[in-house]
């Protein structure tokens, strides 16, 4: 029930970031509101893919916890990255190659197409900033770390993403909303990674 808990916080703010992404998007007019709903697609079909390693890390990070068993546990870890490293930049290559015939399929609209290439080669970006978030998404709940989940996305939500995403837009406009949600990605994945020898690792 705790780890429930702690998780559904966890979930509500990620969303809510999310949530806050498309109403800042929204201030910046329906043409900045259209294009940033047609990109965070990408966003969306990427996570598809590398859920199935979260969902992975989930199982075996699980199985080395219960049995007390650090060596393997670490060992499961490394090849989680280094399979999760691969396969993003696999999808970053196709973004890069495809991106702007990916867009054509999400909108037929000239004026959207055209503002969409304009911040397309943040798209390019999305797999390699936000995969460690996801991996480690999949070893803190594996291994029943549920504080910690929360805690790391409480500090990358609040004092990071929200903050940050306000300055920026600002600053640069769109693409400061962009590199807002970039660094929000990067920080889940840092603050996790700082958590990580006190709790996953802990007997």
């Amino acid at each position: 029930m705790n780890v429930n808990k702690d998780i559904l916080i966890r979930s509500v703010l990620l969303t809510g970031s999310f949530y806050y992404f498309n109403a800042k998007s929204a201030s910046l007019g329906e043409n900045i509101l259209a294009v940033n709903s047609v990109l965070i697609q990408f966003l969306w079909f990427f996570s598809h893919f590398i859920d199935g390693f979260a969902f992975a890390a989930e199982a075996i990070t699980g199985k080395y916890k219960g049995a007390r068993d650090k060596s393997g546990l670490k060992k499961a870890v490394k090849y989680l990255f280094a399979w999760g490293f691969g396969v993003s930049m696999l999808i970053t290559v196709i973004y890069a190659v495809f991106n702007s015939g990916i867009i054509a399929l999400l909108t037929d609209q000239q004026e959207i197409l055209i503002l969409a290439e304009k911040y397309s080669f943040w798209v390019v970006l999305i797999p390699i900033v936000s995969f460690a978030a996801f991996v480690w998404d999949g070893i803190f709940i594996g291994t029943t770390q549920g504080k910690a989940l929360r805690n790391a996305m409480i500090i990358s939500t609040l004092i990071i993403f929200v903050p940050l995403i306000n300055i920026l837009d600002d600053l640069m406009g769109n693409n400061g909303m962009w590199l807002a949600l970039a660094i929000f990605m990067i920080a889940r994945g840092i603050t996790l990674f700082l958590y990580y020898p006190n709790t996953v690792l802990k007997k």
